[in-house]
């Protein structure tokens, strides 16, 4: 497929405009929270972990803290009771601030519009591609891991009725290096029409681990396209200064194969000789009709 024009200024009611990594909401995931913003969630939220939910070492900070706590007896530093140190647990609940990473990160979902902890990565929830050209994908498939790698390299990842495509989410400037990433990434190739894109001195947003990656599959696939150039002029060539090879050539396939099925002919299990009649047809590319 070749690249085609869209115009997103139209309504687009067929395609999914939802930012990957916030789902639509505007707000940052959990996982996306820096440490002083989970730090905050933790504050607010008070689904603490239950004593046996606690691991050995938040056991032991407990039960040290007890121990440690003004006007406790002797004893009970020494040989604490089970139920004393529990019981001062659920009292202090608050103090201790132990969550389970998974209750913390389903309060933080329930009550994200109580934070302003929005999402860098799009505009209210939503993916704004501003250049009106779309580019194919082959063996893309749509998923939030793959819009997720796309929307890293500035282009927006959506599925039509024509297949599957890439469009530029930034401009003003040559964002070739970011499309060839992009192609890399999600295709496991650069197309050659793009790899004679690759520029030495030009590399755009990308770090320089990225362009050379970029570099070394623009290679592959122009040493590909330049093998399989050779091989057709090498037959083209073939073809213009010895009109007689294709026919001997022909003529030399037939025979192997009828050489191969002779031998073929003479063994007497039937199931063999019909693989090794397989096997003839192929090595010798000739189609057999009855």
């Amino acid at each position: 497929m070749r690249n085609k024009y869209i115009d997103w200024s139209e309504y687009h009611e067929d395609i999914n405009f939802e930012c990957p990594y916030c789902n639509g909401t505007k707000h940052k995931a959990w996982d996306k929270l820096e440490e002083d913003e989970k730090n905050m969630v933790k504050d607010t939220c008070e689904e603490y972990k239950e004593w046996h939910d606690l691991n050995i070492e938040e056991k032991t900070i407990v039960t040290d803290t007890f121990c440690n706590t003004e006007d406790r007896n002797e004893s009970d530093k020494v040989c604490p009771k089970d139920e004393d140190v529990i019981g001062y647990y659920e009292d202090n609940l608050e103090g201790f601030q132990l969550f389970e990473e998974d209750a913390l990160a389903d309060f933080y979902d329930n009550n994200q519009e109580n934070f302003d902890f929005y999402c860098e990565e799009c505009e209210n929830g939503f993916i704004a591609p501003v250049m009106n050209y779309a580019y194919p994908l082959e063996y893309t498939s749509i998923n939030d891991k793959n819009r997720k790698t796309a929307l890293d390299c500035g282009l927006f990842l959506f599925e039509d009725d024509e297949g599957v495509w890439m469009s530029l989410t930034g401009g003003g400037m040559d964002l070739s290096p970011s499309i060839l990433k992009a192609y890399r990434l999600l295709e496991g190739c650069i197309p050659s029409e793009w790899a004679t894109e690759w520029r030495q001195d030009y590399r755009a947003y990308l770090s320089e681990e990225d362009h050379r990656l970029n570099a070394e599959e623009c290679k592959r696939c122009l040493e590909g396209e330049i093998r399989s150039t050779v091989e057709k002029l090498k037959a083209i060539n073939l073809y213009l200064t010895d009109p007689g090879y294709v026919k001997k050539k022909e003529q030399e396939k037939m025979e192997q194969f009828d050489k191969c099925l002779g031998k073929a002919s003479k063994i007497d299990d039937e199931l063999l000789r019909g693989a090794i009649g397989i096997g003839c047809l192929l090595k010798s590319n000739k189609e057999v009709t009855e």
